[in-house]
């Protein structure tokens, strides 16, 4: 479950400015569940949208989810967070809360000089790199498929070089997969890098030190060891699933992709603005379907004057483990083309089938891949 500003400032008309938040929830197949439109953040604007959820869920004989991802409200120190009283059902049958790994390490920032410093995507990738390892099995394997490209050239090159030049980030994201250290193991990696930034590392070439001062970063960090616990992965849960098969030099590699996080979510929020047209200005008339329009309209003729956009920023090291991440094929939600579709489903249909109709009425219906 993840928030954003920027869709509802695309607002327009008798909307606008009425509501504050968007607030989505995904599943592990990249689908958004639900979303809604509040006028501010709390529990009380989002209950009818979860508790709409969770019917829908008993309602299609869906199982509970095991976890659920949120960028705020995963711990608290007495009580029951709004987060998990808004779940409260779910909670109950076991579901447990995890804080997203990218707004935790995102929250640094504060305490951060600017993000244009030389030494700031150092510090993110020790971040990164403090909470995941990479699966010691998979990068061997994908180590094998590089090697075979040039077997006579490659092999005198160590595991670690392989790794540092000639394998790309995409390579390292899709078929490597990544698993958590743990609280403690993350909790020391962290506190290195911290230590080694606040000296002589952090600084960059004018001299000018990563962190707003050593109290700024200290402060923030002793407020995010809280947390920790929050970014490891439940014991025995998938958090990746095979999505396909992939043949590198001649080698099948598994295409991997992760469950962990509001990732899916995030891209979606990242989009979503752009696919939604900037609404008129008070000086613009809408045209509305079956109206004519105003180059057509002789009423408007009689007023003339009305018409005046290999990245190779691999960390500088990379924790391994030896730790198996079983591939995980989740059964598919029931489609809700079935006979058993989910509640409300023929009323997106007839919406949806209005608004094609709207966009045919002045052929201005338009189809795209991209």
């Amino acid at each position: 479950m993840c928030c954003i500003l920027q869709v509802v400032r695309k607002l327009s008309g008798e909307g606008k400015g009425t509501a504050e938040w968007f607030t989505s929830i995904g599943n592990e197949h990249s689908q958004i569940v639900s979303f809604v439109l509040t006028c501010e953040e709390c529990a009380e604007r989002l209950e009818p949208m979860c508790r709409g959820v969770i019917d829908r869920f008993a309602q299609a004989n869906q199982p509970v989810p095991k976890i659920l991802y949120v960028d705020r409200g995963c711990r608290r120190a007495q009580g029951r967070t709004a987060v998990e009283t808004l779940f409260k059902d779910w909670v109950d049958s076991g579901m447990v809360l995890r804080l997203d790994i990218f707004h935790w390490i995102h929250r640094f920032d504060i305490a951060i000089r600017t993000d244009s410093h030389s030494k700031y995507a150092l510090f993110k990738s020790a971040l990164s790199g403090a909470v995941l390892a990479y699966n010691r099995t998979d990068l061997e394997l994908l180590n094998k498929t590089i090697r075979e490209k040039k077997p006579g050239y490659f092999n005198s090159v160590s595991d670690e070089d392989m790794v540092r030049l000639y394998v790309s980030t995409e390579q390292l994201k899709h078929h490597v997969r990544r698993d958590t250290l743990g609280a403690q193991e993350t909790f020391r990696l962290v506190q290195i890098a911290i230590d080694e930034l606040k000296g002589l590392a952090g600084l960059d070439e004018n001299g000018v030190s990563l962190f707003k001062s050593p109290e700024a970063i200290d402060s923030v960090w002793e407020s995010q060891q809280r947390h920790l616990e929050c970014l490891q992965d439940p014991p025995d849960m998938n958090m990746y699933r095979v999505a396909r098969t992939s043949t590198i030099n001649g080698v099948n590699v598994p295409y991997y992709k992760g469950l962990r996080g509001n990732n899916s979510l995030e891209g979606f929020h990242k989009v979503l603005p752009n696919m939604i047209p900037d609404g008129p200005s008070p000086e613009e008339e809408v045209v509305q379907p079956g109206q004519l329009d105003p180059d057509d309209d002789e009423a408007y003729q009689s007023y003339p004057e009305a018409g005046d956009n290999i990245v190779t920023a691999i960390p500088a090291h990379i924790t391994l483990t030896t730790e198996e991440t079983p591939a995980a094929h989740p059964p598919a939600f029931e489609d809700a083309c079935s006979s058993n579709p989910l509640p409300g489903f023929q009323q997106l249909e007839k919406f949806c089938s209005l608004l094609v109709e709207v966009g045919l009425t002045e052929d201005k219906l338009s189809l795209t891949t991209d």
